[in-house]
């Protein structure tokens, strides 16, 4: 400002002025001067830092683009009310930052006027309140929502004065359970007192007359809605102490359990009908939560230990079977459907027992469901029976259709050796023959004779294998010479044209010693290489590896004869079947179910791969025992 009159300021005049602009500058607040049109004339070093500006980027330009414009109409509303007797006002203003940032302020604004009244400079005193702002507005949230929290639950909230008991404090949702509104509460002392039931009136104020005495309390009580209805109250409280001990205050929570006590009084009722029952019976909620069982149900299923007395009947159900309930059970109890059905149940101690089951839903006066009620008894003594007479016509099945297969095999294979060997008697005794054609025909009925022994041994081995009375009996084994024997023995009495490539795969070593069921083993690797020889193409090796390593011994026999098609290889293991290329192969479909008897009594495992048109490969596992390996 401009000094006035013909007064000179004097040396102490100056020291002063810039003592106090010395002291405007340093001030932590922002204090400025800006003329009527806002244009900023003087700030302090707050106010610079402020708004990262230099001195000299704001004396000169105006502050009013820096306001947003809602707030500016608020400002521009107060200073038209200033007047040289009220020349003061304060505001809230949000201020934009360079960087775009909104910022909350507050200023204390001083009107400057001129000997005719008018505003000519506005001095202004401000500090950021942005942080203050966002708290009063958080604490401002999170009151509304504590106030709709209260207002939305089914618990009524309370606070009482310790010594008249009367409330003083009750959220507002009292109304929409208990029938009056909190005025109505707060601006009467007797009303919650006259709205208890007069029944139990006097037990409950008993207990409030001695709140100072206890820290917690339960209280449970009929009150009288205004609608003429009575509703049970679960009233707790809990009691507030200073530090010295004085009781301060009494918070509770009240919640309506009517329809909890209504449930108590019907199961009470049902109980007495059903008690004595020898059916089992139970009762549960919509969720299948069992609110009771009858002694009969208890027999079945077992008491639950006193620290699970709380079941649902998915914990008396297996995995499968709650599935069950969840998708098609309870879908068609929730519309009101009753159910009748045969489940996987079990008892607390985990044993599982085929179960008939009757549900049906109990309703209320309006159609609502609010129970299930189950009818049950266990039929595993009807399933025992009922699988005991399906096995036995299964099995009469099965035994009928091995039958009419062995039959058919047996007189097809059982037709061409007997057919050689009349032939070949009957040329005998036709006329003289010399010697070399008498053995042929001699060995012609020899071999039938020998065919014939082998389809009976393979009969007899499957048929002791059926009845149990094929058994593994392991004695110690050279297996490397076993099976060169085997091989040596296979090639004399097939005289075959294919070559057979016998591969150790365990360098330097050419003994290998195990204990196995010497039997047993013949059958395995006779039927796999016979088979291999009699589906192979002439001249096509077959090869035979045999690895080993400390517990095990490996078999691999592969050829590259016809295959097997995809769609017979998951019965390949079968009695009496044949691959469906086999065409006139001769064969009874009994080796390789022999072969599978024999893997499996000596614990071992089987694999097979096969190609139409390109071979088969069957590896045999089996465990070696008390194998040993020994340097020649």
């Amino acid at each position: 400002m401009n000094n006035s009159g013909n007064i000179s300021p004097t040396p102490t005049m100056k020291n002063s002025d810039d003592n106090f602009y010395a002291i405007v500058r340093d001030h932590v607040d922002l204090i400025c001067r800006y003329d009527v049109d806002g244009t900023i004339l003087f700030v302090n070093d707050a106010y610079c830092k402020y708004f990262q500006k230099s001195r000299s980027e704001l004396i000169g330009h105006c502050w009013i683009p820096n306001i947003p414009h809602d707030d500016l109409q608020i400002l521009n509303q107060q200073y038209e009310v200033l007047t040289p007797e009220n020349p003061v006002f304060t505001c809230e203003v949000r201020v934009i930052l360079n960087h775009g940032e909104i910022r909350h302020q507050s200023w204390r604004n001083r009107g400057i006027f001129d000997k005719q009244g008018q505003l000519i400079i506005v001095q202004a005193v401000g500090r950021d309140i942005t942080e203050s702002k966002r708290s009063q507005e958080a604490l401002q949230a999170a009151q509304n929502r504590l106030q709709h929290l209260l207002s939305s639950s089914p618990v009524v909230i309370y606070t009482r004065h310790p010594n008249t008991q009367s409330l003083t404090f009750i959220s507002d949702n009292c109304q929409d359970i208990l029938g009056y509104s909190s005025q109505d509460f707060l601006a009467s002392t007797e009303l919650w007192e006259q709205r208890i039931d007069p029944g139990h009136r006097e037990r409950v104020l008993q207990a409030l007359s001695q709140l100072e005495h206890q820290q917690h309390l339960i209280l449970e009580y009929r009150f009288l809605h205004p609608d003429g209805s009575s509703r049970w109250l679960r009233d707790e409280m809990k009691m507030i102490h200073d530090p010295q001990a004085n009781l301060v205050e009494c918070i509770g929570s009240i919640v309506d359990i009517s329809d909890r006590h209504a449930t108590e009084e019907q199961l009470h009722l049902f109980k007495m009908i059903v008690e004595n029952s020898q059916e089992a019976i139970g009762v549960s909620d919509p969720q299948g939560n069992i609110i009771y069982t009858n002694p009969a149900h208890n027999k079945l299923f077992g008491n639950p230990p006193p620290e699970q007395l709380s079941l649902s009947y998915r914990d008396l159900l297996t995995p499968k079977t709650q599935d069950y309930l969840e998708t098609v059970v309870f879908p068609l109890l929730s519309q009101g459907q009753d159910w009748i059905g045969e489940i996987d149940a079990q008892d607390l101690s985990g044993r599982q027992f085929p179960l008939w089951q009757r549900i049906n839903t109990i309703q209320d006066d309006q159609g609502k469901m609010i129970y299930h009620f189950a009818l049950m008894h266990d039929v595993s003594d009807r399933k025992k029976a009922e699988a005991a007479i399906l096995n036995a016509l299964v099995r009469e099945k099965e035994l009928n259709e091995l039958k009419s297969r062995f039959i058919s095999i047996a007189s097809h294979e059982f037709r061409n050796p007997l057919t050689s060997i009349l032939s070949s008697a009957q040329l005998l005794q036709a006329g003289d023959w010399n010697d070399d054609e008498e053995t042929e025909l001699f060995t012609q009925i020899e071999e039938a004779v020998h065919h014939l022994t082998l389809l009976l041994e393979e009969m007899k081995t499957f048929n002791q294998g059926q009845i149990g009375k094929l058994q593994c009996r392991p004695v110690s084994i050279e297996l490397i010479s076993f099976c060169s024997r085997l091989i040596l023995e296979l090639e004399r009495n097939y005289k075959s044209t294919q070559t057979t490539e016998f591969n150790l795969e365990t360098p330097n070593h050419s003994t290998l010693n195990v204990e196995m069921d010497e039997k047993l083993l013949r059958q395995i690797l006779t039927n796999l290489l016979s088979n291999a020889l009699k589906y192979s193409r002439p001249n096509h090796p077959i090869r035979f590896s045999l690895t080993s390593s400390e517990h095990k011994v490996i078999f691999r026999i592969s050829d590259s004869g016809i295959g097997i098609p995809p769609e017979d290889l998951p019965h390949i293991f079968l009695p009496f079947h044949r691959g469906n290329n086999v065409n006139a192969i001769p064969g009874t479909g009994l080796g390789l179910a022999i072969v599978k008897q024999a893997v499996d009594l000596q614990g071992g495992e089987i694999a097979v791969e096969s190609h139409v048109g390109q071979g088969t490969t069957f590896t045999i596992t089996l465990p070696s025992h008390t194998a040993s390996w020994r340097k020649e």
